[in-house]
Order: structure tokens, then C-alpha cells, then sequence
């Protein structure tokens, strides 16, 4: 595949690939390479590393929705300003 291509060709070690998700909507991916490389290492920190993604990803999402609160908003009072 093309990842194992990317992996070969940047020489990685161990590389860990979690997706971000919240509320069941993908919102990214979270890709580490972990300094000490062993396999053993990496799979004891891949719950930390799953808990900590899904807080990043409900993060990511709380500012997506704000982003268009404030949106919204703005919208609203330049329709109210308009109308007079």
C-alpha cells in the first residue's frame, strides 16, 4: 500500500495511526512515531493515546461548533441591521 511505501521510504520505526473521533463523526487522524520504537512500548501507552485522541477530537469539534455559532450570529444581526 501506499502507507507501507511512506513508511519504508521515511525509515519509520513504529508508527501509530489513531483516528479522532466524537459524537461518530471522524474528525482527523492522530499519527505518532514514538521515540522509544518497540512494539511492546508502543502497544502499553495505545490506551492513553486512544483516550487522549478522543478528547482532542471532541475539542476540535466543540471549536468547529462555535466557529459557526459565531457565524450564525454574525449573519443574524447583519439580517437585523438590514431590515432596519
Amino acid at each position: 500500500s501506499g502507507l507501507r511505501m511512506l513508511v519504508r521510504r521515511l525509515d519509520l520505526g513504529t508508527l501509530i495511526i489513531l483516528p479522532l473521533i466524537s459524537l461518530g463523526q471522524a474528525v482527523g487522524v492522530l499519527i505518532l512515531e514514538p521515540e522509544n520504537a518497540s512494539p511492546q512500548a508502543a502497544e502499553s501507552a495505545l490506551g492513553l493515546l486512544s483516550r487522549m485522541a478522543g478528547e482532542i477530537a471532541t475539542v476540535i469539534l466543540a471549536r468547529r461548533f462555535e466557529s459557526r455559532m459565531a457565524s450564525d450570529d454574525k449573519m443574524r444581526t447583519a439580517g437585523l441591521i438590514a431590515s432596519g
